[in-house]
């Protein structure tokens, strides 16, 4: 929704006792898309005002507006009108007028009222009884035709009037009169709806001053930026972008911006609202693009901050431009250049009255007071409001997500105006030319920002050597238990190679690998965010610089020796730097697992060979089933039969032997594992 007639205000007199006319005094534009408007005037003694906003203000109004009669007056109830139904509010009315009823059906409704008829040329007092339709016979045989009239009570007599003589009709009544043209007012008012006009009163003695104030949505009032870099030092100018999309001019109208977010909501509080009751009930029923370069923090975690400009100074600098630029940035045009002479350099400063005359910290908020404005309605403005010299260096920033070879040309900002800095495109000169577009992030007093605005073709990055890996280390043993060191480390390695003739800063973006991961055997980071690590490389003229970034990450396996492998033991006992005496202590381990497990071996053998016989007696005592058992196949069966039974007994004692031998064995590589540490 846009701003319509909020701010401005069509002011017109409604009460002969006094009518006041209430211009726009100050306005207050939010970052947030809403904004504060504040009217002032004088009245004398009672006095009404109308103001007219859109439907879609209402809410806002209704929600936020403020009066005051300073002078010891009193501030009236505030009118608005409704926005129930059309139909609704004209079936209100004694009379009836939706539907554009036919006047037979209006006269119909005034049943029982006194009214004047003009009748051609007479005039008829009555009560209106009632219409009805007639039927008319033509002459010569000419049909029929039908015809209406008016029956109106006079002296105690029915008196039907034709209502095609009828040429006006007048209730006689005051009140039936008021009615019919609420009617109709209520008619008029709602061709157009998206007008609404509000009624405030004033009351008092004298000569008073009154002010209001409200809250509406207005037009995000924009920052733009320019960026004007010289040889040794560099100049920012900030100008605002502000809409008066209104019916009415500004005029001296004392404008401030305000940098901020404040919590803002529409509620519906204009439409009627109408409880649901039961008809039992007494209590109503409730119802790619530039890159935008985050803050980042220093090596340390403190947030880049630089140290701030002596008061005296900064508010210099806030408050007014250099009458005078050095000479390398004096600026002529063509025609005031003697002929035959070099045109000097652009000068941006010299002319440039900054509009801001204050400005503060609130709260969350960073307020602009920019001064009086005049701005004509329906048009807009760019006003500069902050113009200071701050540090900047110059940078090449790379970020292999955004090109892969090479740096963009950029700036390192330290905002040193004391003044925060609201999001906005930079446009940079770079000694008198254009040098490109940039975008800048919200930048609080004393913070640095990086912004970029141009490829640097002379820079060139290699940035193909990836690597990684990951090393266990066996550290020591604690009641049985091998803790495992885990080392794993992934990095980039980039390679600049510097082909200007000047000597370059590069800044490197890596991106952090997060959790557990941290730097090593890196050069400390200029800055960090959330995402990554900023790096600053010199890059001398004509040479090459080579970074090499590295994470580790650190973590501990432990393994339960108890439960250990034999084979894994062996390839630990490989791994280098293993102290003496965790090798001593691992042989041992392995020693007392292999015995444990040569044991269980044998016993599987065993119960192997236990198991196969079991089956060969099952097919068999099959096979005794289906022969005569006294035939020499049979007693061949039997005698096998009682081997297998006399083998089976063996093996079953080797089993029990065997059982006992694990046990004893597994005792012992638990006895010797749980109180073994191994430092």
């Amino acid at each position: 929704m846009r701003l319509a007639s909020t701010s401005l205000l069509v002011l017109a007199a409604l009460c002969p006792a006094g009518e006041a006319d209430l211009p726009v005094a100050s306005v207050t534009l939010f970052s947030s898309g809403v904004g504060w408007f504040e009217h002032s005037a004088k009245v004398e003694g009672n006095a009404t005002a109308e103001l007219r906003f859109r439907t879609n203000q209402i809410n806002d109004v209704l929600k936020s507006l403020v009066l005051q009669d300073l002078d010891g007056g009193k501030v009236g109830a505030v009118g608005y009108p409704s926005q129930d139904p059309l139909d609704k509010t004209l079936k209100s009315f004694q009379v009836d007028v939706s539907g554009n009823p036919p006047l037979a059906g209006l006269l119909n409704q005034l049943r029982g009222a006194n009214v004047q008829v003009q009748i051609l040329d007479a005039t008829v007092e009555g009560t209106v009884l009632g219409c009805e339709q007639r039927t008319q016979v033509l002459p010569n045989n000419g049909g029929t035709v039908a015809s209406w009239v008016v029956n109106i009570v006079e002296g105690g007599a029915i008196r039907p009037l034709p209502l095609a003589d009828v040429r006006a009709v007048k209730p006689t009544d005051p009140q039936l009169r008021a009615e019919l043209a609420k009617a109709l007012a209520a008619l008029a008012a709602a061709r157009d709806q998206d007008k609404k006009p509000v009624s405030l009163q004033f009351t008092g003695q004298g000569q008073r001053r009154v002010r209001l104030a409200y809250v509406s949505e207005a037009p995000v009032w924009k920052a733009s930026y320019r960026l004007l870099m010289g040889k040794d030092k560099a100049h920012a100018q900030a100008w605002a972008i502000v809409e008066n999309p209104t019916e009415s001019d500004w005029n001296d109208v004392k404008l401030t911006l305000v940098s901020g977010r404040p919590i803002s909501f529409v509620q519906d509080l204009y439409r009627p609202l109408y409880a649901q009751r039961p008809e039992v009930a007494t209590e109503l029923q409730a119802g790619l693009k530039p890159v935008a370069y985050g803050g980042g923090m220093a090596g340390e975690g403190k947030v880049m901050v630089a140290k701030p400009q002596r008061e005296e100074s900064r508010r210099a600098k806030m408050m007014a431009m250099p009458a005078a630029a050095p000479a390398p940035m004096a600026m002529e045009t063509a025609a005031d250049a003697a002929p035959g002479e070099p045109q000097a350099s652009w000068n941006a400063v010299g002319s440039i009255q900054v509009a801001t005359q204050a400005a503060a910290g609130v709260g969350e908020l960073f307020t602009y007071d920019v001064g009086k404005v005049s701005i004509p309605r329906q048009r807009s403005a760019m006003i500069p409001f902050i113009g200071s010299d701050i540090p900047v260096e110059r940078v090449s920033i790379y970020n292999r997500a955004v090109l892969p070879r090479n740096p963009l040309s950029g700036a390192r900002l330290t905002n040193a105006t004391g003044l925060h800095l609201s999001p906005g495109p930079v446009t940079v000169y770079d000694d008198g030319t254009y040098a490109g577009d940039a975008q800048l992030t919200a930048l609080p007093p004393g913070q640095v920002r990086l912004i970029s605005f141009a490829v640097d073709q002379r820079l060139i990055i290699d940035s193909e050597r990836e690597r990684s890996q990951q090393n266990r280390t066996l550290a020591k043993i604690v009641k049985g238990v091998l803790q495992i060191q885990v080392v794993s480390l992934q990095g980039r390695t980039y390679l600049a190679d510097n082909q200007a003739d000047v000597a370059k800063q590069l800044i490197i973006e890596h991106p952090r690998a997060g959790g557990g991961w941290a730097l090593h055997e890196t050069p400390a980071a200029l800055e960090t965010t959330d995402q990554l690590y900023r790096f600053k490389v010199a890059v001398p003229a004509g040479t090459k610089a080579e970074l090499a970034v590295t994470e580790r990450m650190l973590w501990n396996e432990a393994v339960a020796l108890l439960d250990g492998d034999s084979d894994q033991i062996a390839v630990w006992l490989q791994g280098p730097d293993l102290k003496p005496a965790l090798k001593d202590a691992l042989i041992k381990v392995r020693v007392h697992v292999e015995n444990w497990r040569a044991s269980e071996r044998a016993r599987e053998e065993n119960q192997n060979q236990i198991r196969a016989i079991t089956e060969d007696q099952e097919r068999i005592r099959r096979n005794l089933g289906s022969v005569n058992q006294g035939s020499d196949y049979g007693k061949r069966l039997l005698v096998k039969l009682n081997e297998q039974e006399t083998r089976l007994d063996q093996l079953r004692q080797q089993d029990e032997a065997l059982a006992a031998d694990i046990a004893a064995k597994r005792k012992i590589l638990s006895d010797y594992v749980g109180q073994l540490t191994v430092e």
